[in-house]
């Protein structure tokens, strides 16, 4: 039920939109506008303006959304549609409630990290602590992790080419559902020349209505002390009301408004009501460390992996903790980096696979960074952790003049990446000048405090 309940308030997809009267607008061959002669009134340019210029200023965003659900129990979606109106009175008393926290980070980019922990809850918002689901998915533009925890079993699939809905910009984060989908709409009636009109209120506020054919109508309200959001969506079908978001918003950073609390109901004439009331904090964004074990997720021994992408399936093992040891023999890892070059020095290796782009993207941070660590008197070495044409990579290594010893996983990688504790990629270990394991699998921007605390000791 509750996958019922996230596709019930996930039906809208969130695109931003360029501009929009009370007159026809047509849509050029290349995705442009093609402005028909008509003088458009200030007031719509404005708001219209104000939205755009909030909306796209955040490039990325964490934030904790604390919600409580509740929708009908199971026996409704087993009824015909045409009989869920007159079950709505039942059905109002046999409800499902559920506790939800989603700790998300997104880009504008369709990539990001999405971790729901669900739980029971009763009808005065109390969790309960019973029938806890814990779900993590994550997406790198190019492959998919979706790993879940529930009644002391868990299980992983890994490997998936298809961007996860919880990634998308349809599945209901706040962004999303305050704000989001009422763009969509606008874009909608852009492309299809719907009838939309564009008033301001007596309390400063501006309320936009759009006309959809089979009596079906569209209003929004724009605050403009408020950043310009939509504080309210509502969507009525044949002159009833079906569907309703409100929220509030705080500026969060210069000229960016982000919600921070609101309610949500979908399903109001159809009986399926679903009802939801979020409260959003830790908001941070354009994290300029986004990106920094973004896409890393530890699985609990004993789950079983799925990987869908070469069609293998194990049951995962504790990874090996490295920090306090000895780093493992370099034999299998094809590298040459000689002992006299890193005697007394601290050294970092980074395991990654240049097919995957947060590996790319931190081995050029940490390109970047070369010579600075190594007048710090730390050796680095960078090691390409999957199957490799020696020529390709070679290629790339000059294309992108990366300066460090590289080399290549050996014999069995599987064997190689757990003798090393490499549980993702990218992966990163860090050891003092004794060469004793002092920190792994961080972020990059991580790195400067990891090396204070080696000096430290």
């Amino acid at each position: 039920m509750v996958n019922q309940a996230q596709t019930l308030i996930s039906t809208a997809i969130s695109v931003f939109f360029a501009v929009l009267g009370g007159s026809t607008i047509a849509v050029g061959a290349n995705g442009g506008i093609v402005r028909p002669k008509v003088e458009y009134t200030g007031l719509t340019q404005s708001i219209l303006d104000k939205m755009t210029e909030n909306r796209n200023k955040v490039e990325n965003f964490k934030c904790i959304s604390e919600k409580f659900m509740s929708y009908p129990t199971d026996i409704l979606s087993k009824l015909p549609i045409s009989l869920k109106r007159d079950r709505l009175q039942e059905e109002a008393r046999e409800r499902t409630y559920r506790y939800q926290i989603n700790d998300l980070a997104l880009d504008n980019k369709g990539t990001g990290r999405v971790t729901i922990i669900d739980e029971e809850a009763d009808a005065k918002g109390n969790r309960t602590g019973k029938r806890i689901r814990k779900i993590i998915t994550t997406w790198d533009g190019e492959n998919s992790v979706r790993y879940s925890e529930t009644s002391g079993c868990s299980s992983a699939i890994i490997g998936g080419a298809k961007q996860p809905l919880v990634v998308t910009k349809r599945y209901a984060q706040p962004w999303t559902v305050f704000g989001g989908n009422f763009c969509n709409d606008l874009t909608r009636a852009l492309e299809q020349s719907e009838k939309v009109k564009v008033e301001k209120q007596k309390d400063g506020t501006c309320r936009i209505e759009i006309l959809r054919p089979q009596d079906m109508k569209i209003i929004g309200v724009i605050d403009p002390d408020q950043g310009y959001s939509m504080i309210l969506r509502e969507v009525y079908r044949e002159g009833k009301l079906d569907a309703k978001q409100q929220a509030r918003f705080e500026q969060v950073k210069p000229g960016i408004w982000f919600p921070i609390s609101g309610e949500y109901s979908s399903g109001i004439t159809t009986g399926t009501r679903l009802k939801s009331t979020v409260i959003i904090k830790e908001i941070k964004i354009n994290d300029p460390n986004f990106y920094d074990g973004l896409y890393h997720v530890d699985f609990a021994e004993g789950t079983y992996v799925e990987n869908i992408a070469i069609g293998s399936s194990l049951v995962s093992k504790r990874w090996p903790l490295l920090v306090g040891k000895s780093l493992p023999k370099w034999d299998d890892l094809n590298i040459d980096l000689l002992p006299a070059n890193t005697a007394g020095k601290m050294i970092l290796i980074c395991f990654l696979d240049i097919e995957q782009r947060p590996s790319r993207n931190c081995l050029r941070r940490l390109n970047a960074r070369a010579l600075a660590l190594k007048a710090k008197g730390m050796v680095i070495a960078a090691v390409h952790a999957s199957k490799i044409d020696e020529n390709c990579l070679d290629e790339w290594r000059r294309k992108h003049n990366i300066s460090f010893p590289f080399g290549t996983v050996q014999g069995d990688e599987d064997k190689v990446r757990f003798a090393w504790g490499v549980s993702s990629l990218p992966w990163l270990i860090l050891t003092d000048s004794r060469h004793v394991v002092a920190a792994e699998g961080f972020g990059l921007s991580e790195l400067d405090a990891k090396i204070e605390q080696i000096d430290g000791d």
